[in-house]
């Protein structure tokens, strides 16, 4: 009798990052924002916790709303440290006063919202609730500095502030950090207006790289900069990992393949569920909303898909005009 032996594959994890969106509160009540509620939904000490002890060790970036409002951030942060031995990374508007130098052994990379070199913002991203917000973003960069924690700041490109880029590069050498471009996404009629159209954004991140040369910038959404001679795109939009090797998991425990979209694309709880549940779960949703593995754009049967959040962008159609919360 012959007999056979079948061995069981073990699960394989095939994330990178995990975004952690510890709060929907935030200090800065922006109209442009893609957060429609405006209340100070908290993820609690045990919540996160049980999430961190479902992961497999993998890294993990805190946000929110702004996630220094949440009280238990440090606690968080010690947590995730105790399990996997490894530090966060942090995205803050960086207006609560805080002393980032308590955070050096607990944050790998600080990621730095800004929308002006000067650290200030325009109508439509209103100015914060906090007196002293643009002094405490100068202070978070220059102790920011002292310390061994990677600093990056994100400029949100659109047609007001784009012009800013070389003054954002100077501020990030200033600093010893590096800045992430990524292209504004309107999640309304009042911000559609600002946002930069694809042919725009190719031009701008053609001037970036090829003409002034900054070499302290790259472009991190929705496009990867990549210059191909003899061509005239010099860009590829198949580069999207939502669901492949990032996911973003809400204040409630909620998972969404894409940071960019609201809760119709959430496809389970990793408060209720395993992790590789929720893993093949993503794999299926890419299948549905995707083509194949990239974000691709193309037409079949008249209806565009690929990319959802690029779709927010790229149509008129308020249907596709999706809130996150």
């Amino acid at each position: 009798m012959k007999l056979t032996i079948v061995l069981k594959k073990e699960p394989k994890n095939k994330m990178d990052n995990v975004i952690i969106e510890i709060t929907y509160a935030c200090p800065n009540k922006c109209s442009g924002t893609c957060y429609a509620s405006k209340d100070g939904i908290h993820m609690t000490l045990e919540q996160f916790q049980t999430i961190i002890g479902k992961l497999p060790p993998i890294n993990i970036s805190i946000s929110g709303g702004e996630p220094f409002v949440n009280p238990f951030i440090k606690e968080m942060m010690q947590a995730y440290k105790n399990r996997f031995n490894r530090k966060v990374n942090v995205v803050t508007s960086g207006v609560v006063k805080i002393n980032i130098k308590e955070y050096e052994d607990l944050i790998d990379t600080l990621y730095i919202t800004t929308k002006y070199a000067d650290l200030t913002y325009d109508s439509l991203w209103k100015d914060s609730l906090i007196k002293d917000a643009k002094e405490n973003v100068a202070k978070l960069l220059s102790d920011a500095k002292e310390t061994t924690i990677n600093k990056i700041l994100i400029f949100s490109a659109d047609k007001v502030n784009y012009n800013e880029i070389s003054k954002i590069s100077r501020l990030a050498r200033d600093y010893n950090a590096k800045v992430h471009v990524t292209r504004f996404l309107p999640y309304n009629q009042i911000s559609r207006k600002i946002a930069l159209s694809n042919l725009q954004w190719e031009k701008f991140a053609s001037l970036v790289k090829l003409k002034l040369k900054l070499d302290n910038v790259d472009f991190v959404f929705p496009t990867i900069f990549c210059p191909i001679q003899k061509k005239k795109r010099t860009f590829s939009y198949d580069l999207c990992i939502a669901g492949i090797n990032r996911m973003k998991i809400g204040v409630d425990g909620s998972v969404n393949g894409c940071i960019y979209l609201g809760k119709q694309n959430n496809i389970g709880n990793i408060l209720n569920e395993g992790f590789f549940e929720i893993q093949n779960k993503l794999e299926e949703w890419r299948k549905k909303y995707m083509f194949e593995t990239t974000g691709k754009f193309f037409k079949k049967k008249n209806k565009l898909v690929g990319c959802i959040a690029l779709r927010q962008l790229m149509t008129e159609d308020q249907n596709l005009i999706q809130v996150r919360i």
